[in-house]
């Protein structure tokens, strides 16, 4: 019946040049009218376009001093359809001209002569203004969201039963749309509050559709709130309410309901997934959980609809790293990376700060791990730019800075451990003094324990180049910061001993200063023994390890034979742990060659000639430093032995 209506108004409409301009007007009213009815039941795109374009042309002819009535009932539809296909495109012009004709039709003269007609208004002012916030940064949506929900409210003291559960559904949105941005469990608690009433109130004649979409917008709220709390009740309430949607709509008939829904699932299970906090087999099912909600609401989403394609983008690429992180299978990393390009192809930084801030800051975090692996120098500074990017977006003295100057430290900190040179290193120690200046208080101590192991990393690795022993003394400061903050015997304290452990041996090393010596091997012995008790095995043998070569560097300053013999039986149970290192292996034949000059006999040097060769024998034949390394150190040791012999007089 709307086919063949259509086709009658578009024979009149030509023909209307020899009728008046009020008839002319009124056809290109009703023809608006028929296009918008047939994207509101079949969610056609161009049918919206049409509807915006008859609007307009029957304004033409509806002149507001002779026709004030029917021009603002054209305005009223105009507004409604600009609202409609600005939120489906995600144009701020379109909002931002659907808000304006909104508030032209809010005059007190239309208020007494259609009070329907204002209060229709005002709930399509609120509408256009959500809508328009929705990609804002929280300083330019907030003002936005407040003067929705001031509309709202407005509407609401207007009676009209009818239309009273639309405007409490919309101010329940509203309120969790600004109570989300501002972390105000108030307005979230009233939006839950709002939904709630409506579920248990809506009438049993009430079309099942609009109950199904409220309660999509409960479980948003739910969401929401279960963000600003330590449990996940309400976000597994929010679940359940949205797999009761999803079972309702088809996805063919209502793709943006199957989008929405899938989509908050998605988020739900992110937010769960966060709550796990680590690389075990509950944090990995859940992000698994997240990445497939969000990769259906993908399936339905087109570039056209860019608002939620940019959201699910970065949300999906997000998902995909945090996998990683909990499974250690990089497999997703250039789906990842997928993701975070198609998402920046069509994101504006300028008004969709938040969005292209989270995208180039995926990306940056997938390109920096794919190429800390690979080695792949291309990639890095590429990472590079994608975080020095998301720094740029980020809105001066964001409570986000902080973070996103250390991911762009870390890329530095990668980047130079690849360059010959290390000339990315110096940088990346500035990046990270100014995301420790930036961090705000009361930060998760985790968090910084996590920022200053990297600094004190990093300016560990630039002393490498600078031979500046003011780095050094940075990174002992760093790793003992950090250890303050751990809880004793966990991974990380562990971690923060074993790297102060590091900084103090090599300046003990360069300034030949036996305390600080003495420092690292304590520092050492404790990172062993919470390593040995977590059953860290690979930790543990890279401590022992540096214990070994401290003892060593220590026994040799000293002259001492107990500490040299110590350092070899410590390098002896780095090896039973590590046979394969080069480093161990090596230090373990350095610690016997010593060890030889205070024990009598041939047996130390024997063993330290037996570790070289097998070495030899093992190493491939492009490995032509360390196979020079070990011998020249095989051919001292076997003059050694050949010395010794003869001293000994044996042939």
């Amino acid at each position: 019946m709307l086919q063949d209506h259509l086709a009658g108004l578009a024979s009149v409409a030509p023909s209307a040049s020899s009728t008046s301009g009020q008839d002319l007007g009124n056809a290109h009213h009703e023809l608006g009218l028929t296009h918008r009815a047939v994207y509101d039941l079949h969610n056609l795109q161009p049918s919206l376009h049409a509807a915006v374009a008859s609007f307009r042309a029957a304004l033409a002819h509806r002149d507001l001093a002779r026709l004030p009535t029917k021009s603002e009932e054209t305005r009223n539809q105009l507004a409604n359809a600009l609202n409609a296909l600005g939120s489906d495109q995600g144009s701020a012009d379109l909002l931002r001209e659907a808000a304006a004709m909104s508030r032209s039709l809010l005059t007190d003269d239309i208020r007494g002569r259609n009070a329907s007609m204002w209060r229709s208004n005002q709930v399509n002012l609120a509408t256009s203004l959500a809508s328009w916030a929705r990609p804002l940064d929280t300083a330019d949506a907030a003002p936005l969201l407040e003067e929705a929900i001031a509309a709202l409210r407005l509407a609401l003291s207007v009676s009209d039963e009818s239309r009273r559960t639309d405007t409490m559904h919309n101010l329940g949105r509203a309120l969790e749309l600004l109570g989300s941005r501002r972390d105000n469990r108030e307005m979230l608690e009233e939006s839950v509050a709002i939904y709630e009433r409506l579920l248990a109130d809506y009438p049993a004649s009430d079309p099942a559709i609009r109950h199904m979409r409220a309660k999509r917008n409960y479980a948003q709220a739910l969401l929401e709130l279960g963000h600003l709390e330590e449990g996940t009740d309400n976000l597994i309430r929010a679940i359940s309410q949205l797999e009761a949607v999803v079972a309702f709509f088809k996805r063919d008939e209502f793709p943006e309901e199957w989008r929405n829904a899938y989509l908050g699932i998605g988020r739900c299970y992110m937010e769960m997934a966060h709550r796990a906090d680590g690389a075990n087999e509950e944090s990995a099912a859940l992000w698994t959980g997240a990445i497939d909600a969000l990769t259906i609401a993908l399936e339905v989403t087109t570039r056209a609809e860019r608002v939620f394609w940019i959201d699910i983008t970065e949300r999906l690429s997000r998902s995909l790293c945090q996998r990683i992180e909990a499974t250690g299978d990089e497999r997703d990393f250039p789906l990842a990376i997928a993701h975070a390009r198609a998402g920046l192809e069509i994101v504006d930084p300028v008004r969709e700060t938040w969005s292209a801030t989270s995208l180039q800051n995926t990306l940056g975090m997938a390109l920096r791990k794919v190429g800390a692996k690979t080695g792949d120098i291309g990639m890095l500074r590429e990472a590079v730019a994608a975080q020095r990017a998301a720094v740029a977006c980020e809105p001066a003295g964001s409570s986000q800075i902080s973070g996103l100057l250390q991911n762009l430290a870390l890329a530095l900190s990668i980047l130079g451990s690849h360059e010959p040179g290390g000339e990315s290193l110096a940088e990346a120690a500035e990046m990270f003094r100014q995301s420790l200046a930036t961090r705000v208080e009361g930060s998760a101590n985790r968090k910084l324990t996590a920022v200053l192991m990297d600094y004190g990393s990093t300016v560990r690795h630039l002393w490498d180049h600078s031979q500046n022993v003011a780095d050094l003394d940075e990174s002992m400061d760093a790793y003992a910061r950090a250890a303050s903050l751990c809880q004793p015997m966990t991974s990380s304290w562990g971690t923060a001993q074993h790297g102060r452990g590091v900084a103090l041996r090599i300046k003990g090393q360069v300034t030949e200063d036996a305390d600080l010596l003495q420092q690292a091997v304590d520092a050492f012995d404790q990172a062993i023994e919470c390593r040995f008790a977590l059953g860290e095995a690979d930790n543990l043998a890279n401590s022992r390890n540096s214990l070994g070569y401290a003892l060593m560097v220590l026994g040799g300053m000293r002259d001492d034979g107990p500490t040299l013999q110590r350092a070899v039986d410590t390098l002896r149970d780095a090896v039973a742990g590590d046979s394969q290192s080069y480093a161990v292996r090596f230090n373990l034949a350095n610690g016997l060659t010593l060890l030889a000059d205070h024990v009598p006999g041939l047996v130390h040097l024997q063993e330290a000639s037996a570790v070289l060769i097998g070495m030899l024998r093992t190493l491939p034949p492009h490995e032509n430093g360390r196979r020079a390394g070990c011998q020249e150190l095989l051919d001292e040791v076997t003059q050694r032995i050949l010395g010794r012999q003869f001293s000994m007089g044996l042939s």
